[in-house]
């Protein structure tokens, strides 16, 4: 099964957040975009992952599953892309780059 990452990233933004209105102002979308995100998603999945009620939205069982896999995974997506675009330090080279980095990782991944 192939699911969109942005898909994924909206879903896990309209989880955290508990609405789709919020997420679609933050990232210059309409509701109804963001709202055809995360059905997208669900239809891929073949599984509901948010509850809809007039004025919120919340994780399903099978949403909050995949929540709680996917927040790691998307912040290491974010430090891996952080960490390409950070300029080498000429006297350390990648060495360097990994050293400052596995601490915040760390921190990050492992309470």
């Amino acid at each position: 099964m192939t699911v969109s990452l942005d898909d994924l990233v909206i879903f896990a933004a309209v989880a955290r957040a508990g609405s789709f209105r919020s997420i679609a102002g933050a990232r210059g979308l309409s509701p109804s975009a963001v709202s055809k995100a995360v059905r997208r998603l669900e239809s891929q999945m073949g599984l509901t992952l948010l509850e809809r009620t007039t004025r919120s939205v919340f994780p399903t069982h099978h949403g909050a599953r995949l929540l709680q896999r996917l927040e790691p995974a998307l912040l290491e997506v974010e430090a891996a892309v952080a960490w390409v675009a950070r300029p080498p330090d000429p006297g350390l080279g990648d060495a360097g780059r990994a050293e400052r980095t596995m601490p915040e990782l760390e921190r990050r991944t492992w309470p």
